[in-house]
């Protein structure tokens, strides 16, 4: 399966490319690879979906009747029950799955040291087996590197390779370089200008203003997550061969990859739900997509960006 070959480069190309990372010491490095070694992955829906005999089975205690509804819940709180009962006395069982395969998001979920890729997410435009690596890459893959980061991250350096908590393993040193790593992309949004929004009442449009510390660890996590995907595909490339360009208009495979990067993150919302979101802090997609791409050496070449222009950041900032 497509989707499991770009896991499988994505996370082999993290665990490689902490051995050049510049803010870790060497004992965190270490932790940090044997966590993503460790670490397992759920794509799509989980196996027993396919089987209908066993669906059936975990269902055949249920009595439901179609002239009773009031019953009927009442039959459904007691297989509930019965069901966190066997969780609690048994103890956890991690080839469950925590999400519906028709979510549309994904998470790395650090309790259980897994990466969780529900099926609702594998669909155009994140993912689309018939496409070209370079488009796969790009959307699906950064979307994996980012959330991969989140198992070594700030967050995730609190849980070990088994999903414990551990108080957290990373060195002062590397606490320390991680802060200071955080203060580059803290600058690197800060003050940006979210909106105009046009709301009702309100007579001229309305602006707010990124702060930058608060988002400095998910732009962290963003463009690092897209330069381990480009990394990625460009092993894959040199593994496989390179694939035949995209047929009009003529932009080469690696432009056609930050590309489909770029339109994953496509949105569609009233200027009143903008509002309430940039309110609360939740940073507009331009600004994510933009600041990402523009941080990233590898996008700014491949578009040959000069120096001064808006999508080559002047100051880059270090990354996983």
């Amino acid at each position: 399966m497509k989707a499991e070959e770009i896991v499988k480069y994505i996370k082999e190309t993290l665990i490689a490319s902490l051995d050049t990372n510049k803010f870790l010491d060497q004992q965190t490095r270490d932790k940090a690879k044997a966590k993503l070694a460790a670490s397992t992955d759920k794509m799509g829906y989980p196996d027993i979906y396919m089987n209908d005999a066993e669906l059936d089975s975990i269902y055949q205690d249920i009595a439901i009747n179609r002239s009773d509804y009031f019953q009927n819940l009442l039959n459904l709180n007691v297989f509930e029950k019965e069901d966190w009962t066997r969780r609690l006395t048994s103890g956890e069982d991690r080839s469950r799955w925590i999400y519906n395969s028709y979510d549309t998001w994904m998470t790395f979920y650090n309790y259980w040291n897994q990466l969780l890729v529900p099926a609702g997410m594998l669909q155009f435009p994140i993912y689309e087996w018939n496409l070209p690596h370079y488009f796969n890459f790009g959307s699906m893959g950064g979307l994996v590197g980012h959330y991969m980061i989140h198992a070594i991250d700030n967050w995730g350096r609190y849980y070990d390779e088994n999903g414990r908590v551990d108080g957290g393993w990373y060195t002062n040193a590397s606490l320390e370089g991680y802060k200071s790593t955080q203060k580059c992309f803290a600058a690197a949004y800060h003050n940006k200008t979210m909106g105009p929004f046009r709301i009702v009442g309100q007579a001229s449009p309305q602006t707010l203003l990124v702060n930058g510390a608060r988002f400095a660890w998910e732009g962290l996590a963003e463009t690092s997550g897209l330069k381990i995907a480009y990394k990625a595909y460009r092993k894959w490339v040199a593994d496989k061969g390179e694939e035949r360009p995209t047929p009009t208009p003529h932009y080469t495979n690696d432009q056609s990859f930050f590309l489909s990067f770029a339109q994953t993150f496509c949105y569609t919302r009233t200027d009143a739900l903008g509002y309430y979101y940039a309110s609360a802090q939740r940073i507009p997609e331009n600004i994510r997509v933009n600041t990402a791409l523009s941080l990233s050496e590898e996008f700014t070449a491949a578009f040959r960006c000069p120096a001064t222009s808006n999508m080559n950041a002047a100051n880059k900032c270090d990354t996983f």
